[in-house]
């Protein structure tokens, strides 16, 4: 994948101007790419010209990877004011799937807050929403973010 990145990052570059679907497609697989590897300011480069580029559930989800992006900076107001944007954007296009994935994440920030009561809260939410999705992996998840809460 590193010797394609370039070829990827010009595809993302393309999609932007052309094809938004397709620009978001790349953004969220190059999120992947870039949180294991860097560098960071390009990442948030993409996400950010991806998130200009949508709407709906599509900038729920690259709202959710810039949080998760921001929740690994550590940067809590970033952070919160996507998973934020993200809820209010899913009052109006309903998705329990995604909306486990941002309970999760704030669930995550708390976590970094060490506000044990509002993670575990997130977490609860978060795993009933996978459950009730059959979504195993966000359950995986949720129990293993649990697990580590319980073990503080």
């Amino acid at each position: 994948l590193r010797l394609e990145l370039e070829n990827l990052v010009a595809a993302f570059w393309r999609a932007v101007e052309t094809d938004a679907k397709k620009a978001v497609r790349l953004a969220l697989a190059l999120d992947s790419y870039f949180w294991s590897r860097g560098p960071k300011d390009a990442h948030l480069t993409v996400l950010d010209a991806a998130i200009a580029k949508t709407h709906g559930k599509s900038k729920v989800r690259v709202l959710c990877a810039r949080a998760r992006l921001h929740i690994g900076q550590r940067d809590r107001s970033s952070a919160e004011s996507d998973l934020r944007r993200a809820m209010a954007l899913l009052e109006r296009n309903v998705d329990p799937v995604l909306e486990g994935e941002v309970a999760f994440l704030m669930g995550e920030l708390a976590k970094n807050e060490l506000d044990w009561p509002a993670a575990e809260r997130h977490q609860a939410r978060a795993l009933e929403l996978a459950v009730q999705c059959s979504d195993r992996h966000l359950e995986g998840r949720v129990l293993a973010a649990t697990a580590q809460s319980a073990c503080r």
